[in-house]
């Protein structure tokens, strides 16, 4: 029962030339999805004010995110290896 909406849908976006048509039917998909009207995404607020750093700060944080970039790949290398 499902699948035969969802195509109906599908089909409304894809080839129908009216908008309101188009947008009932993504409204619906979304809907259903869990996106309704109620959902909510919620942020937490992180501070990375990065004009306080100095330049050397800056370069010893920069380093970081590289080292533990390369030691995720080199992760990944190996599983993949493996």
């Amino acid at each position: 029962m499902i699948d035969p909406a969802m195509e109906a849908l599908l089909r409304a976006i894809e080839e129908c030339d009216e908008w309101p048509t188009k947008v009932r039917a993504a409204i619906a998909v979304l809907d259903r999805a869990g996106f309704g009207p109620t959902a909510s995404l919620r942020l937490d607020e992180q501070s990375n004010d990065y004009a306080t750093l100095s330049a050397s700060q800056l370069k010893e944080r920069a380093m970081a995110i590289v080292k533990r970039a390369a030691e995720s790949e080199d992760k990944e290398l190996e599983e993949t290896v493996n």
